[in-house]
């Protein structure tokens, strides 16, 4: 099974790129007022385009949105459940005075059996 490397901080980092991006692209999607004559042909092309940039714009700014508020979520969700796991190893952490050493004792399909011993017991 390949691993996963998380980084809660780049996840944290992207989504403020892209609500960053969603703030430009809201801003550059408006359409702007039309100088001619709202009955030429032309007018009315201009203002069918001009809805459909402003359609798109409203479409990558909702995408870019959800996409930060994910990241985000996922960030907060990876960092909770690390914090818990941790809590967790720590509560079955061996209690003896004496270091105890995983040994491995071999491999047996591609994974290592562990013999734990005292030690002192390790040459």
């Amino acid at each position: 099974m390949a691993s996963v490397q998380v980084d809660a901080g780049g996840m944290d980092t992207l989504a403020a790129h892209c609500q960053s991006l969603a703030v430009d692209v809201a801003g550059v999607s408006a359409s702007p007022d039309l100088s001619m004559p709202s009955g030429q042909a032309t007018a009315v092309a201009v203002q069918a385009v001009h809805a459909d940039v402003a359609a798109a714009g409203a479409a990558m700014v909702a995408r870019l949105e959800a996409t930060s508020a994910k990241l985000a979520a996922a960030a907060v969700s990876f960092t909770d459940q690390e914090t818990s796991s941790a809590a967790e190893v720590a509560a079955v952490a061996p209690t003896s005075t004496w270091p105890i050493i995983a040994v491995a004792s071999g491999l047996r399909c591609g994974e290592i059996d562990f013999a734990y011993r005292e030690s002192s017991d390790v040459r």
